[in-house]
């Protein structure tokens, strides 16, 4: 099996969420392992670490991520540090 991997810059949000569905169906129809590189990723909103959380592991694997992106999108037993108060925290730059 063949493998590619998507990198990633810039925000991530649910406006960009389909396309990025899109491209990794398209690697999978051609039956490539597909990974993912979001050291380039600067910022995500709740949408988009959702839909990360979820496919995960079912779509694609993770290949870089700077350590807080990847602490938000390992799915959590507990999600409450998560945003929970209304506050958008995950619209924060990332180092």
């Amino acid at each position: 099996m063949h493998s590619v991997v998507l990198q990633l810059e810039g925000a991530i949000n649910g406006e960009w969420l389909e396309e990025l569905a899109r491209v990794i169906a398209t690697h999978q129809a051609a039956s490539k392992a597909i990974q993912l590189d979001l050291t380039g990723v600067s910022k995500v909103d709740m949408a988009a670490v959702e839909y990360l959380r979820r496919t995960i592991g079912v779509d694609y694997t993770i290949a870089r991520a700077s350590m807080l992106l990847a602490e938000l999108i390992t799915p959590q037993q507990d999600d409450t540090a998560l945003d929970t108060d209304g506050d958008n925290l995950l619209d924060t730059e990332f180092p």
